[in-house]
């Protein structure tokens, strides 16, 4: 089965359309936060994709718009707003990136218990 395949199956909550239409390009992207194979490693794989294509959905389709963020702590004056995420724990940038989602948070956690696993 391919990946796209794979995903589908596995998170049917996204919309094929969706997933035709922003998926292939994580395709090429996913092996530079995974330094191992998909053959042996599908779940977690697959948890890095959901994190990474939850960021990909435009915000008209129900994503967050092109990135994934934390809590989010906001302030408005006028017709000026800002936001940002601010960490809550200490783990550094590359937690505070998976800790947005869910598929994130548990793709750190799966991490956490395999060594072989670099970031670049």
């Amino acid at each position: 089965m391919a990946l796209i395949d794979d995903f589908k199956d596995r998170f049917p909550q996204f919309s094929s359309e969706l997933v035709d239409q922003y998926f292939p390009p994580l395709v090429n992207v996913w092996p530079y936060y995974f330094g191992c194979s998909y053959e042996g490693s599908q779940e977690i794989v697959l948890q890095l994709l959901a994190h990474l294509f939850s960021g990909a959905i435009p915000v008209a389709s129900g994503g967050t718009g092109g990135g994934v963020s934390g809590p989010v702590q906001s302030k408005s004056v006028g017709s000026v707003s800002v936001s940002y995420a601010a960490p809550t724990q200490s783990g550094g940038a590359t937690w505070d990136f998976f800790r947005g989602t869910p598929y994130g948070q548990l793709y750190w956690s799966m991490l956490q218990g395999r060594r072989g696993a670099f970031f670049v």
